[in-house]
């Protein structure tokens, strides 16, 4: 699913919603047929793949950024940065993973922050892909990535939202909700 708006149109706060980042007066969320309220969040983050419009890092290294307290082995640890394509961008750093990100990674381009926030969304191997405009700020070779991304997740029948209006995203989507129309 693609939600498609212009800006203020609601995208981001259904996509928090969905995650249970923010609460809903009016209305319900379901996931499986159960009241998303009436789960357990600790179960549903487990169940989620999400990656915000403005990603929040700490002071820390980038390794701590991504995989935090995860136990994560080398391979695991390459297959992530590569399909968040942040492969070339770690080993081309002298510190490689264990860089540090000061104020909390606001001196780091757009893109690398946002490639940074897909990697940290891949340590989860949860069953829904929440995606808050994932190839905002991206060139080419990231949106690219982010394509075939979300193609695997087709691919491994996650359920999948994603805000953008990006029209290589909107083509690929099954379904399209435009939040303009109200």
């Amino acid at each position: 699913v693609v939600l498609t708006g212009i800006n203020g149109s609601g995208k981001s706060t259904l996509i928090k919603i969905i995650a249970g980042i923010l609460e809903i007066n009016k209305g319900q969320i379901f996931v499986d047929r159960i009241d998303l309220s009436q789960l357990s969040p600790t179960w549903y983050r487990e169940q989620l793949i999400y990656s915000p419009q403005e990603p929040k890092f700490i002071d820390g290294s980038l390794a701590e950024n991504i995989f935090g307290s995860n136990r994560i082995n080398g391979q695991e640890m390459n297959k992530i940065l590569e399909n968040s394509d942040l492969l070339t961008f770690v080993n081309g750093h002298e510190q490689g993973i264990n860089m540090k990100l000061e104020n909390r990674g606001n001196e780091l381009a757009l893109g690398i922050r946002k490639r940074i926030s897909i990697a940290r969304s891949l340590v989860n191997n949860g069953r829904v892909v929440l995606y808050d405009e994932p190839t905002e700020g991206l060139d080419q070779t990231g949106k690219a990535s982010i394509l075939k991304l979300v193609n695997k997740f087709k691919k491994d029948k996650k359920t999948i939202i994603i805000a953008s209006n990006d029209n290589e995203i909107i083509e690929i989507s099954n379904i399209l909700i435009d939040m303009n129309s109200k």
